[in-house]
């Protein structure tokens, strides 16, 4: 993730991802294994700085994502969406520059995310 603050309370960023586990769900009597292999988005995003160093933002965009599906019997599917991204989240500012943070987020309506991160502002 990367991105600029054009003033202090609204900026732009790009994202690239992936998931770090797969998912397994049950199908009739095989197992399917779900894996995202990569999302990416653009979004704009507009944030508060309230005191103490807390920033609380929402973020909204294009983003995609891309995933793949095999079976336990051997069938596999691959899938890859477009749309609207979101995001909310909380940043809380050490100082000198250095962050951490958590947010929930969204990628074309079918995608649910949760991240949690950690910046430095040059």
């Amino acid at each position: 993730q990367g991105g600029y603050m054009f003033t202090p309370n609204f900026g732009a960023e790009g994202r690239l991802g992936t998931s770090l586990s797969d998912d397994q769900v049950p199908v009739g009597t095989t197992t399917s294994t779900i894996k995202i292999n990569t999302t990416a988005s653009v979004m704009g995003r507009v944030q508060a700085n309230l005191d103490y160093g807390l920033s609380p933002y929402v973020s909204a965009g294009l983003g995609s994502y891309r995933a793949k599906a095999e079976n336990s019997s051997g069938g596999s599917a691959t899938q890859s969406e477009t749309g609207l991204a979101g995001a909310i989240g909380a940043d809380y500012n050490f100082g000198e520059g250095f962050a951490v943070g958590a947010e929930f987020g969204t990628i074309a309506g079918d995608l649910s995310t949760f991240g949690v991160q950690a910046g430095y502002a040059f």
